[in-house]
């Protein structure tokens, strides 16, 4: 019986180094959930609504020195957890395949 701990304990980080994004993105669910629930009360639902800007570069005397940012919630959190989008969608499939691939 304490053979099957260690390989039951061994086995999640063997899919944790197989699939890190995937990892990262479950690690931090419980916590993206509420900053995205507060995203977007911030920017649709608070009177008036708060507009997200980045810096253009230029100065106070040089025009618009900020800018509405163009990037959603969901990439906004990416970036703020170190998820790499693309890196973590290639895992999804990946995963998925091997589940068919074990399920036929």
């Amino acid at each position: 019986m304490g053979n099957r701990q260690q390989t039951r304990s061994a086995a999640p980080k063997a899919r944790e180094n197989e699939y890190p994004e995937l990892m990262k993105f479950r690690k931090a669910d419980a916590e993206r959930m509420y900053l995205d629930a507060f995203l977007e009360w911030l920017v649709g639902q608070r009177q008036p609504p708060v507009v997200l800007c980045e810096s253009t570069g230029r100065g106070l005397g040089d025009g618009q020195p900020y800018a509405p940012i163009s990037v959603g919630p969901e990439k906004l959190l990416a970036e703020y957890f170190g998820i790499d989008m693309a890196k973590l969608e290639t895992e999804r499939r990946a995963l998925l395949a091997t589940i068919r691939a074990a399920n036929p």
